[in-house]
């Protein structure tokens, strides 16, 4: 069992019912152990319930995995800086230590089961490290390759923009190097306007020929000269 007690977690260690005869003798006798004795894991408790604080605790891999970078980004009630999944593999490590320094028999079965569990717990975060490895390199590959795409795409753009502008630019030299020019689709409108209507003027006056010899009216066109000339002669 583990508690956290100002941040810091601490582990208490029980000492199982089948093995409490030892503990039971030990107190009975008044013996003691000292404390840099339990906290080096040299000899067994007498009592059945002792607490550590895991600075404490003279092991090299709990003190490795305590000095490692912290994972966690807030300090909780429950397990302090550390994930519960390495405070649970940090307890089964101090009960593996301890039992396999119990000095009577009856404690192989424990050790035996508390070091599979161990063993299965650490094979279990180094999985969960490889796949939080895996996503990160996944999520920085998705990334690039997002980048080159938003490349892509600026580089299509521009080439839409450039092609966009080049049929602007042909659009206003269709002619080529000539000097004849294709007239503006206004402008031909506009003539075909025109000659449709000059025909209807001049259709509305009698054609030359036979149509004028049936008419009975005479139509003169007088230069500029002899109207002058008339109208001296009128005064």
């Amino acid at each position: 069992m583990y508690f956290v007690l100002f941040s810091v977690p601490v582990f208490r260690f029980g000492v199982k019912f089948p093995l409490r005869s030892y503990c039971d003798s030990g107190i009975a006798s008044g013996l003691k152990h000292k404390w840099d004795d339990l906290c080096g894991f040299r000899v067994f408790p007498y009592k059945c319930q002792t607490s550590f604080q895991l600075f404490e605790l003279v092991d090299d891999y709990i003190q490795q995995e305590i000095k490692k970078p912290l994972t966690q980004t807030s300090c909780t009630l429950a397990t302090g800086w550390f994930s519960q999944h390495i405070l649970e593999i940090l307890r089964l490590r101090v009960k593996v230590r301890f039992l396999s320094v119990y000095p009577n028999p009856g404690a192989d079965s424990f050790l035996k089961s508390a070091s599979l569990h161990l063993e299965k717990l650490k094979r279990a975060i180094n999985v969960i490290k490889e796949k939080i490895v895996n996503k990160d390199e996944v999520h920085v590959e998705e990334n690039e390759m997002s980048n080159d795409e938003d490349d892509d795409m600026e580089d299509d753009i521009e080439d839409e923009n450039a092609d966009e502008d080049f049929d602007a630019y042909e659009g206003l030299d269709m002619g080529g190097d000539g000097n004849d020019t294709l007239p503006d689709s206004s402008y031909i409108n506009q003539e075909n306007v025109s000659k449709t209507y000059l025909q209807e003027l001049f259709g509305s006056f009698p054609n030359n020929g036979r149509d004028a010899e049936n008419s009975d009216e005479e139509y003169h066109i007088f230069d500029g000269s002899n109207s002058e000339d008339e109208d001296e002669d009128d005064y």
